[in-house]
């Protein structure tokens, strides 16, 4: 029970993130290589889904691809429109949720992996000749 609070506090947290460094750089005339940077990252992160055979439903591929196409024109001046922002801040949470997700795996498997070591280390250590 207690992995699902988990993983609900940090999908509320990870919003809530996500949209304050959206507005952040959003808006802010002086962020342009940071919204360049979210789109590039964004595209890099769905080539490296495809290739691993993890990608999103094609509903949602196309739904972020639309989201980058319409902000693409936009990244010099920032993403000041309603559209603009709600386009970059979908891309976010996405792009947030996957980091989480896949840091909580990483970890996950980080622990499993270093408990099965001490394990195996302890029991040698106990019926060593």
């Amino acid at each position: 029970m207690v992995p699902v609070f988990f993983v609900v506090g940090a999908a509320i947290l990870m919003k809530g993130t996500a949209v304050v460094w959206v507005g952040s750089i959003a808006t802010s005339p002086l962020c342009e290589e940071k919204r360049r940077n979210l789109l590039n990252h964004t595209e890099s992160v769905l080539a490296k889904l495809g290739e691993i055979n993890h990608s999103p439903s094609p509903r949602k591929l196309d739904s972020l691809k639309a989201d980058i196409a319409l902000l693409r024109p936009s990244v010099r001046s920032g993403w000041v429109q309603p559209t603009e922002f709600a386009a970059a801040s979908r891309i976010a949470t996405y792009i947030t949720w996957l980091h989480t997700k896949s840091s909580l795996s990483g970890i996950t498997a980080l622990t499993r992996n270093t408990v099965r070591e001490i394990y195996t280390s302890s029991v040698e250590k106990v019926f060593a000749p």
